[in-house]
């Protein structure tokens, strides 16, 4: 049996059985009763199959699913199972989102209360909230509303903070105003199972398909394999950092386009292609997103551009298997010599664009080095796959 609760944020203490988002029980009288009970799902203290109540440390509580939810471990690994499935079947990984200085920054220093009309005005609709009951601004990072409408379409999304669950729900209100993208998938403070700590033991999906995006680094001491850490977001001045100047001093704010969370989406986009792309002999289910962020880091700093005749001129270079392995490697992959490429891939020494790298100073490496380096999962020596380039 599996059931669904939304917790709206207008409904703190209540949920209903009646969501389809979550992928919870949703009738009781689904279960089968068998001579023992397992009790493997604990609402308000009871069993819902059999009634028999049970002791408040029972298994492992979801609150952030409703208030009085407990779940047996094992019914926990069935329903992340049950979770991969559907998951694979609807092509979706799963996006954990911390809050504060990753989507958005908050602050309650007084010179910017004083002046919050003014930093109203001057900010893009929509973008920043004066909090008169917690005597706070919250400022939106850039892009950030593009960023969830985007990323909705591949990763069932979380919110994760050490917040409180007040807080929490009031920052979602204002990423997500209409409930499309969180639902009840808002873990707060009160949910933490260890101080100062986050885990994915308090998320109902697999860990081989979950993805984190947070600035602090410390805080996920069990799965640092799956965390993609963001640059701060510091659009306020902090109270004890006094020496880091915050974009709005600067009279500033990070761009749309090209700020960190669309860089950072480019990069959802290309994990999400890599773990759904068809593999030959591959089992779509054995697949690991660690695994693929491991990698990436393998040619991570390298720019590589493809020269003539690597490619069918009438077909998209971001298909072909060199490209892809590039990518899935780390590497940026550039359709234009420009200054930035640090790599030119190519098995004709005779043209025009590698005289260019040549003379500017670049890598000049067969195709095979993209293939090594994948083989081996290290950096293969550039000097080991030369071009050799006649003399003009």
């Amino acid at each position: 049996m599996v059931f669904s609760v939304i917790d709206s944020p207008q409904h703190e203490e209540q949920s209903d059985f009646n969501s389809s988002s979550d992928h919870l029980p949703k009738h009781i009288d689904d279960a089968r009763e068998t001579e023992i009970c397992a009790h493997t799902t604990v609402l308000r203290g009871k069993c819902l199959v059999c009634h028999e109540k049970m002791g408040k440390a029972y298994g492992m509580a979801f609150r952030y699913i409703n208030e009085d939810l407990w779940l047996s471990y094992d019914e926990i690994a069935r329903l992340r199972e049950l979770e991969s499935k559907r998951l694979l079947r609807e092509k979706k990984l799963v996006l954990v989102l911390d809050l504060d200085h990753t989507l958005l920054q908050t602050t309650s220093l007084q010179k910017y209360l004083e002046k919050h009309q003014e930093l109203l005005q001057r900010s893009p609709k929509g973008t920043l909230f004066f909090l008169k009951e917690m005597r706070a601004i919250t400022k939106l990072r850039p892009f950030v509303k593009s960023f969830l409408k985007e990323a909705s379409t591949m990763f069932e999304i979380y919110i994760y903070t050490m917040g409180t669950r007040y807080y929490a729900r009031r920052m979602a209100k204002f990423l997500d105003p209409e409930n499309v993208y969180f639902k009840s998938r808002i873990i707060a403070r009160e949910d933490c199972l260890q101080e100062e700590e986050k885990t994915l033991e308090v998320v109902l999906k697999p860990e081989s398909m979950v993805l984190i995006l947070d600035d602090s680094e410390h805080v996920w001491k069990k799965h640092q394999s799956n965390l993609i850490r963001v640059r701060r977001y510091l659009y306020f001045d902090l109270e004890d950092e006094k020496s880091i100047v915050s974009l709005s001093a600067l009279n500033t704010d990070e761009r749309q386009t090209t700020g960190i969370l669309a860089t950072i989406l480019k990069t959802l986009k290309m994990i999400h292609r890599l773990f759904f792309l068809p593999e030959p002999n591959a089992c779509l289910a054995q697949k690991d997103v660690r695994s693929i962020l491991e990698r990436r880091m393998i040619l991570h700093g390298c720019n590589i551009f493809f020269g003539p005749h690597i490619f069918p001129s009438d077909l998209d270079p971001g298909n072909w298997r060199l490209w892809l392995i590039a990518e899935e490697l780390g590497a940026v992959c550039s359709g234009e010599l420009s200054s930035s490429v640090t790599h030119v891939v190519t098995n004709d020494a005779g043209t025009e664009e590698c005289r260019q790298a040549k003379k500017e100073k670049k890598f000049l490496v067969h195709p095979s080095w993209l293939q090594a380096s994948s083989d081996k999962l290290h950096r293969q020596p550039e000097e080991n796959f030369p071009i050799d380039i006649p003399p003009e």
